[in-house]
């Protein structure tokens, strides 16, 4: 989210090496349902995309972090009690 809410898109896709295609899906995703997607920050390719966008978006940083929290928490209860 840092990285978001710093820089600007045309510096991550030359710096951070963040394909074109991914920032342009993630952008419609966190457009169409809002902050909401940051619950699913831990997918692979979309994730971290989406965590930049919402530091572009200035997604106050408390609910960012509870969000993120609670995705990530899910995940891992999920895969403990599968194992």
């Amino acid at each position: 989210m840092l990285a978001g809410y710093l820089l600007h898109q045309g510096f991550m896709q030359t710096r951070l090496k963040v394909y074109k295609a991914n920032l342009i899906r993630a952008e419609a995703i966190f457009r169409k349902f809002g902050r909401w997607t940051l619950l699913f920050a831990w997918l692979p390719i979309i994730g971290d995309p989406l965590t930049l966008f919402a530091g572009l978006s200035r997604v106050n940083f408390g609910l960012f972090l509870l969000l993120v929290s609670v995705g990530k928490v899910a995940r891992y209860a999920v895969i403990a009690t599968s194992v």
